[in-house]
């Protein structure tokens, strides 16, 4: 199967009587290009046309004329057949997928079934699986299995899950980790697609994550959780440094390099919540960084959908914010006092009435709804009892946003969206009392 660069599906190129224009999507963006670079770019948009030449792409990235994020790296048989000039994908290294369990019996048993359809090699697979002291037939049913490439270890007393995963880490013997929780069921390509991009990637791209979709769509509440989950990254494209300095990658679809993984010293196992977060950012602070792709690495969670289950998982993340601004604090969170109050009024809209290029006007009104959105929903997270007004904002923008996910009732949606929000807040005050820090709820002006 060959690799090959397109222009990523959600840029757009526009010729406007010969002005050149690329828009970004996420996030909202318009940028003027040349001629030449406008005609560069047009050969990868369509996926029947010649590929975008490997050499010249990279020169314009080395010369920062065009930024990674504006291409997907795309395998597709079918496709690739037509191109001219492929890039051939090394072939798949020795992987180590670590699965930490405690009391999940029945989940356990559909996340086995779809490692053992996984498309990838069996001799290159290892798979360990940890029981953290369960007292229920968990680890019965793991041994039920009787495959050779399953390695049990049963812990009579409960560590933690990041003392289970860092135990099987250190005795793991392939050159990456591919970590996934035991109520996810990965797609039969998860672990080749994610695998075979990073060994692609730039060498300073150590760890990769791909997309966590819900596995249940029958109740309101599944449906929320398939396009509002925590987990959930959404179609935020990260590579490299492009993005929020805060993003990171959950490990129930997180694939990372042993050495480096060993060498930060693993998960934190005084977290029970955020432990994700804060390898995340220690592997940044280390001079590495990782890559999320959500067209690829597909797992599917089991979400807890009983409304109080729900509730509480939102406020135990809440509860992690201080502990991870104490261990982060240089993750304290800054405001740019101006552009904040101009995206919170309605200049932008104004603004926007008096522009006559009709693209231009588009993207600045898009441009202004992502601010909009990403700002009353800061201030409806931390901020809420004190502003409800703005709740009403961030709702629609939320609905808005997400109804192409054929969620259809705002009502619904909204009431879910401030049960969440109420409890998140909750965890976060809960939080900063137990560590007496308060500074999830301050913020640096700029």
């Amino acid at each position: 199967m060959n690799g090959f660069y397109i222009i990523d599906p959600e840029i757009k190129l526009y010729n406007l009587k010969e002005k050149y224009y690329l828009q970004t999507t996420v996030p909202y963006n318009l940028f003027q290009i040349s001629k030449r670079i406008y005609d560069f770019l047009n050969k990868g948009t369509d996926q029947s046309n010649q590929q975008i030449d490997k050499q010249i792409l990279e020169l314009l990235l080395k010369k920062n004329i065009i930024q990674k994020y504006f291409f997907s790296l795309t395998y597709n048989k079918s496709i690739s057949e037509q191109i001219s000039i492929p890039i051939s994908i090394p072939t798949t290294i020795p992987t180590s997928i670590i699965i930490p369990v405690k009391n999940n019996e029945l989940q356990i048993q559909n996340c086995l079934q779809k490692i053992c359809e996984l498309n990838f090699p069996k001799e290159q697979l290892e798979v360990i699986i940890v029981d953290d002291g369960s007292t229920d037939a968990t680890y019965a049913n793991i041994l039920s299995f009787n495959n050779t490439q399953f390695k049990c270890i049963h812990f009579e007393k409960s560590m933690g899950a990041s003392y289970a995963r860092n135990f099987a880490a250190k005795i793991a013997k392939g050159e990456l980790l591919a970590f996934i929780d035991s109520d996810c069921m990965a797609h039969a390509d998860w672990l080749y697609q994610l695998t075979t991009t990073l060994m692609l990637s730039d060498k300073k791209i150590v760890a990769i994550g791909g997309s966590v979709d819900g596995f249940y769509n029958q109740t309101s509440l599944d449906k929320y959780e398939k396009i509002s989950s925590p987990l959930n990254m959404q179609n935020w494209r990260y590579y490299g440094g492009y993005a929020s300095d805060y993003f990171y990658l959950p490990t129930c679809n997180l694939i990372v390099k042993k050495d480096i993984f060993l060498k930060l010293g693993g998960l934190n196992e005084k977290l029970t919540v955020g432990e994700d977060v804060d390898f995340c950012w220690r592997l940044k602070q280390a001079g590495y960084n990782y890559s999320y792709l959500p067209a690829f690495g597909k797992v599917y969670h089991q979400h807890r959908n009983i409304f109080f289950a729900f509730i509480k998982r939102r406020f135990d993340y809440g509860t992690s914010e201080a502990i991870l601004i104490k261990l982060h604090p240089q993750k304290k969170k800054n405001i740019h006092l101006l552009g904040f109050c101009y995206y919170l009024s309605f200049l932008p809209l104004l603004r926007c009435s008096f522009m006559k290029n009709w693209v231009l006007k588009k993207v600045s009104f898009k441009r202004y709804l992502y601010f909009h959105y990403n700002y009353t929903q800061f201030l409806c997270k931390y901020y809420f009892v004190c502003i409800p007004f703005f709740f009403l904002s961030y709702s629609l923008l939320d609905f808005y946003f997400k109804k192409k996910q054929k969620y259809r009732s705002y009502f619904i949606h909204a009431f879910y969206l401030l049960s969440e929000t109420i409890a998140y807040q909750l965890g976060v005050y809960w939080g900063m009392i137990r560590e007496k820090n308060f500074w999830p709820i301050l913020f640096k002006v700029k």
